[in-house]
């Protein structure tokens, strides 16, 4: 265990070079669980005008083990904490996602001491992602941040050198501040796509608000904008408009105010899912999370002329019988239970525009007052079409179903550079031989989340490699998935559909005669998307090992000579970045002669090689439309 914690200290070390080194100079917002069960946001701290002092540690850190028994932080939070001045708030924030609650106790490897014994204030465990947010580099980190959240590192401050930084803030953060606070304006259906775009906008400042420019953006270009000019008092909320607008499908928009000098960035922008998704199968499924009162649930799909196509839960709360505010729902046999999640498959018909219908008795939706209840309709893919759960008497929605089409082919090849064999110029079926390939295919875990069904045929190739996963998307939005299909790879580097014969990958999704961008997935290797989109179905194979047919070329591909290229190995968690996470999944790996993610060369075991892979290609960025 010690080596191990060592090389992830390296690791951070290493980091101090990378895009995480570095720091925000506006501190992002965050909500955490302490050990103790209580939950801590950032900005209502601010708000409150306190100074937030963060210590960033691990439990196998000896610096930040000193600095601990030291006790500067201890003696600031309370001499100045809620229970002295009430001036500042203290956290402690362990980093390692693997650090135990028995090691923060100081039981076991990996820990310097009991952590818990005589600290004051909150301690968060496991807490990598924040860590990366906030540009740590190296143990202990000591951040402190104004109400004006303005971040500056303290090093490893004593207790009057915390009281000087918090005396030294701005008087008042919010003296001009204005906020977005929710989205007002009109939810499409998929026979309108024009959108009546507004806002709510709030006064948090401590002068009156007369101006303010207020725009709308998808994947950062401006939709929609307008310049608002009125008078709001502190606090005072008010609708403003920002015109109609036309999106095509479903898009993120981001609402964004500007006013200045505003004091506090963090309430800017706020962002709403508009548009209606389309589904390219018939069949959807409906998870259904009911809360406390499950017999106060009913739901609907309706297509066009409100011809109900499905049903669910208390026919006696119906679309009527709603909002009442009745304390019993009727009797139904179909009432749902409480607290449980309700799963529904339904066939639809094969196009068409439909609308999703829930409705409460009581009139106070399913979230969140009694139960956190919630609602996610998918597509066969496990795309999610419509989502909700906190409304009043009724919620509705619209989807769109396309008529789907006859299987059509995806031809490709790519060497995956972890398994590739100088020598034999081609890939190693270590796994085949060693009878490790798993049936069902792999994708279905974080960070992939793919709910295909595809296992492994009867007559399996005697030179597979491995499973892998690929991706359609659409030619107008790189981002926006067609659709996915998990199919197996072959030594000479041929993919294959899973049933193991057909050369190539049957999708049926895809418009036959229509261009899409390609995206080439796999388990442990940095994932790649075609440079240019690719007409399907295809007869001769697009090749991913042509660095020039891969968005970003060579820098996205590793040179394996001979003018061929293969897909980069190390990334062992699957998130596009290799990171100290990846060498965390490779030293948690102790089985032999297993299926394993950490095994980037395919031999059922993690050695020495795979770590190789990982150094050397330490810091390796996939581009932004294949990272999680």
């Amino acid at each position: 265990m010690k080596q191990t914690f060592a090389l992830i200290t390296l690791f951070w070390l290493l980091l101090c070079n990378s895009i995480y080194a570095q720091v925000p100079t506006t501190a992002p917002n965050f909500t955490v669980t302490d050990i103790d069960g209580n939950s801590h946001t950032l900005y209502d701290y601010l708000d409150e005008g306190k100074t937030v002092v963060i210590d960033f540690f691990t439990t196998w850190c000896e610096p930040c083990w000193w600095y601990h028994e030291d006790g500067a932080l201890k003696d600031a939070y309370n001499m100045y904490g809620p229970n002295g001045t009430d001036e500042i708030m203290v956290f402690s924030i362990e980093v390692d996602d693997f650090t135990t609650f028995a090691q923060l106790q100081g039981i076991g490897g990996g820990t310097l001491g009991d952590w818990t014994a005589g600290t004051p204030y909150p301690m968060v465990d496991d807490q990598e992602a924040l860590a990366l947010t906030y540009g740590v580099t190296g143990f202990p980190t000591i951040y402190a941040i104004c109400p004006n959240r303005q971040i500056e590192d303290l090093a490893q401050p004593n207790t009057s050198e915390v009281y000087t930084y918090f005396q030294n803030c701005p008087a008042n953060p919010t003296t001009i501040d204005a906020a977005i606070v929710a989205y007002t304006g009109s939810a499409a259906t998929c026979n309108n796509q024009n959108l009546a775009l507004s806002v709510s906008i709030q006064n948090a400042g401590g002068v009156t608000l007369t101006q303010a420019t207020i725009t709308a953006s998808v994947n950062g270009s401006v939709i929609a904008s307008t310049n608002w000019v009125g008078s709001l008092n502190a606090d005072a909320t008010t609708e403003v408009s920002l015109g109609t607008v036309m999106l095509e499908g479903t898009e993120e928009v981001v609402f964004a105010i500007s006013v200045p000098n505003d004091a506090a960035a963090g309430n800017n922008n706020f962002s709403q899912v508009l548009g209606v998704a389309t589904a390219r199968s018939n069949e959807v499924t409906l998870e259904l999370l009911t809360d406390q009162y499950g017999a106060e649930t009913y739901w609907e799909i309706r297509g066009e002329n409100s011809t109900v196509y499905a049903s669910g839960g208390n026919e006696g709360v119906g679309t009527t019988n709603i909002g009442t505010g009745g304390t019993t729902a009727p009797t139904s046999a179909n009432s749902l239970p409480n607290e449980q999640l309700y799963t529904e498959t339904i066939t639809l018909n094969n196009s068409g525009c439909y609308e999703f219908f829930i409705g409460d008795f009581y009139g106070d939706g399913i979230c969140c007052d009694y139960g956190n209840g919630s609602y996610e309709l998918k597509d066969i893919d496990g795309n999610i079409l419509l989502s909700g759960g906190a409304f009043t008497a009724s919620d509705i929605k619209s989807f769109n179903i396309e008529a789907g089409n006859e299987a059509e082919l995806v031809v490709l090849d790519a060497w995956l550079g972890g398994a590739y064999n100088t020598f034999t110029s081609s890939m190693n079926t270590n796994l085949y031989n060693d009878n490790l390939l798993p049936q069902s295919q792999p994708y279905s875990a974080a960070p992939w989340n793919y709910n295909g069904t595809e296992t492994l045929p009867n007559n399996i190739p005697t030179n597979t490699v491995d499973w892998i996963l690929v991706e359609i998307r659409d030619a107008n939005n790189s981002n926006t998935i067609i659709e996915s299909h998990a199919a197996l790879i072959l030594s000479d580097g041929s993919i294959v559909d899973a049933d193991g014969v057909t050369n190539g990958v049957k999708l049926e999704n895809i418009i036959a005669n229509t261009a899409y961008y390609i995206t080439l997935r796999h388990r442990n290797h940095i994932d790649v998307m075609s440079e240019t989109t690719v007409q399907l179905p295809n007869t001769n194979s697009f090749s991913f090992k042509n660095a020039n047919n891969i968005n970003g070329t060579t820098n996205q591909v590793t040179n394996l000579g001979g003018g061929a290229y293969g897909l980069i190995a190390g990334d062992a968690n699957g998130d596009g970045v290799l990171t100290y996470k990846d060498f965390n999944v490779l030293y948690e790996t102790s089985a032999n002669n297993a299926y394993l993610n950490g095994d980037c060369t395919f031999d059922g075991t993690v050695t020495t090689n795979d770590f190789s892979f990982l150094q050397n290609n330490m810091s390796q960025i996939a581009i932004d439309e294949v990272r999680y």
